[in-house]
C-alpha cells in the first residue's frame, strides 16, 4: 500500500524557510485512559493535533484514511483534517493528545502548508512518545518555565516527524469513502495540483509570474484558480508570491552588501521604488532601515 505522506508542498529549500519563520503556542495537553464513545461522528479539527497511542484497540480515521489503534503510532495533522474515531470497550484507549497551532510566513497554517507524514512508527514515534511524556509532566508543572519547555519540546517533536525515514512513515490500514460532512475544502488531486504550483512559485519567484500563468500552469480557471488557492493555502496566490520575494528580499538585505536596487531585481522587481513600497508594508520599515537594523543586530557597523 502506498505511504500516506500528504502532498509535499516545499522543497528542501522551501521548507527551510518555512520552518524557519514556524511559531508554536500549545492550547490543551493530556493524557487518559478512553473508552467509547470517542468521536462517534466525523467533524472538521479546530487545532493542529498530535496523538500518542500507548494501548488500545480500535481506529483512528483522518479525512479519507483510516488506520488502526496500535502501541507506538504517532499522529500530526492540521488543523481543518476530518477526523473520526471508535475504540472497543472491551479494550479503551492509553492515549496521549497535544491540542496546539503552529504557523509560518504571516500566520498561515504551516502543517497544512508544509505537512509532515501523518502517521509514523518505529525509531520516530519512540522518540517522539518520549518527547510527549516530557510535554505531559511540563504541562502539569507549576514551574514559570514550564511553557517555553513545552514549546521546545513540541517543537523537537516536529523536528522528529520532519526527519521521519520512508520506513517509519506508517501508511493507512484503509481507505474510506468521503462523505458530505467530511468532504475536504480542497479535493485530494487538485490539493496535489497546488503543491506542485506552489513549490514552483517558491522555486521560480523572480521570475514574472502572473496570475493567469499560475492558473494555466494548474489547468484552471484564473478565477477558479485563485479561490482554491486561497483556501489551500490562507492567502491570494500573489499575496503569497509577494511573501517569499520579499522574505528573500530580507535575508539579502541581511547577508549582503548588494545595493538595494540590484536585491529588488533578484527577487522579482524591475521597480525599486516599487519595491520599496512594498517591502515597507511588509517589514513595517524601508530596505535601508532594515539592513541598518540587521547589522546592528549581528554586532556588525552600519555601511
Amino acid at each position: 500500500m502506498a505511504e500516506s505522506r500528504p502532498p509535499r508542498t516545499t522543497d528542501p529549500e522551501s521548507l527551510r524557510s518555512l520552518l524557519s519563520e514556524a511559531t508554536l503556542r500549545c492550547d490543551h495537553i493530556d493524557r487518559r485512559i478512553m473508552g467509547p464513545p470517542w468521536v462517534p461522528e466525523p467533524f472538521r479539527t479546530l487545532f493542529d493535533k498530535l496523538y500518542v497511542m500507548f494501548g488500545g484497540t480500535g481506529w483512528v480515521r483522518l479525512d479519507d484514511a483510516r488506520w488502526h489503534i496500535r502501541p507506538e503510532r504517532v499522529w500530526l495533522f492540521p488543523a481543518g483534517t476530518v477526523q473520526q474515531g471508535h475504540v472497543e470497550p472491551d479494550d479503551p484507549m492509553d492515549h496521549l493528545w497535544v491540542h496546539f497551532s503552529a504557523h509560518t510566513v504571516k500566520s498561515l497554517d504551516l502543517l497544512r502548508l508544509a505537512p509532515p507524514p501523518r502517521c509514523v512508527g518505529g525509531a520516530t514515534a519512540r522518540q517522539i512518545t518520549r518527547l510527549a511524556v516530557e510535554i505531559v509532566e511540563e504541562w502539569r508543572s507549576d514551574k514559570p518555565t514550564a511553557p517555553l519547555a513545552v514549546t521546545g519540546l513540541l517543537t523537537q517533536c516536529l523536528v522528529a516527524a520532519y526527519r521521519a525515514p520512508e520506513d517509519d512513515v506508517v501508511a493507512p490500514d484503509e481507505r474510506v469513502a468521503a462523505d458530505e460532512a467530511g468532504a475536504s475544502d480542497v479535493p485530494p488531486h487538485q490539493a496535489e495540483v497546488l503543491s506542485d504550483v506552489i513549490a514552483w512559485m517558491s522555486r521560480s519567484y523572480a521570475d514574472e509570474l502572473t496570475l493567469p500563468g499560475l492558473a494555466e500552469r494548474a489547468r484552471m480557471a484564473p478565477n477558479y484558480f485563485s479561490r482554491l488557492f486561497k483556501t489551500y493555502v490562507g492567502m491570494p496566490p500573489m499575496k503569497f508570491l509577494e511573501s517569499r520575494r520579499l522574505r528573500r528580499a530580507q535575508e539579502a538585505l541581511a547577508g549582503t552588501d548588494l545595493p538595494v536596487g540590484e536585491i529588488a531585481a533578484a527577487v522579482g522587481y524591475s521597480d525599486p521604488y516599487y519595491f520599496s513600497r512594498a517591502f515597507r508594508r511588509f517589514a513595517g520599515a524601508s530596505p535601508t532601515a532594515f539592513r541598518r537594523e540587521a547589522l546592528q543586530a549581528s554586532g556588525e557597523k552600519s555601511i
